[in-house]
């Protein structure tokens, strides 16, 4: 994913729901509709048909998992604050060493109503629920999977980049881009994990799910 043009990402010590220090003198970051601060919510959404990885050695075991289908919904709010959902489907299990005979049991959601900010004019931060929660897990199953029943909480922060230079022009449609560079912050079952795709084509929605075709940007 080397095509999109890197922001310049704050450094930050960052754990799950922890606030992020600004310091007084730097840019707040917004959300832009159609030329003007958003002072308000509007609502966001795509589903999308790219793939989602996530890796780690939760419980000393190797896994890696690939979604090829998912849902992105949720709000983007004034102040570059939003609540961000990701449901994730058709997912299997890609590592050809072990878990052995595993399969994910589906669905779940990668990320449920979520706050995630914007601390930079393209970085978003996504934070997930604390480990142990009843959200961000995945269980696999399946006869002679070592890890059949055990459920995988996600915890921690990610941080992912609308692409760039897009973001700063508005258009109906972003790109979100999740790489594993973002991931520092991430754990699976208390252990490092990473987390790398692409939701392309995110655009502003109506009550009933409908393109609004307003255009958006962020700064």
């Amino acid at each position: 994913m080397s095509r999109f043009r890197p922001a310049v990402v704050a450094t930050a010590v960052v754990c799950s729901l922890v606030a992020l220090a600004i310091p007084a003198l730097a840019q707040a970051h917004e959300y832009k509709v159609e030329g003007k601060p958003l002072t308000g919510s509007v609502s966001v959404q795509k589903s999308f048909h790219t793939s989602v990885w996530i890796k780690g050695t939760p419980y000393g075991v190797s896994v890696e998992i690939r979604c090829d289908e998912g849902t992105l919904s949720g709000t983007l709010a004034s102040g570059g604050t939003s609540t961000l959902s990701v449901a994730l489907k058709s997912c299997v299990v890609e590592h050809k060493e072990k878990p052995m005979g595993c399969a994910v049991k589906e669905p779940f959601e990668l990320t449920h109503a979520m706050p995630a900010t914007l601390i930079g004019t393209s970085v978003l931060q996504q934070e997930l629920n604390p480990a142990g929660s009843e959200w961000n897990a995945i269980v696999l199953e399946g006869a002679g999977c070592a890890l059949q029943g055990y459920p995988i909480y996600m915890s921690g922060t990610q941080i992912c980049e609308f692409e760039l230079p897009a973001i700063e022009h508005e258009q109906e449609n972003q790109t979100l881009v999740c790489e594993t560079s973002g991931s520092t912050h991430m754990r699976w079952a208390g252990k490092m994990m990473t987390l790398e795709g692409v939701i392309p084509y995110i655009h502003l929605v109506n009550g009933k799910g409908e393109p609004t075709k307003q255009k958006w940007s962020a700064q």
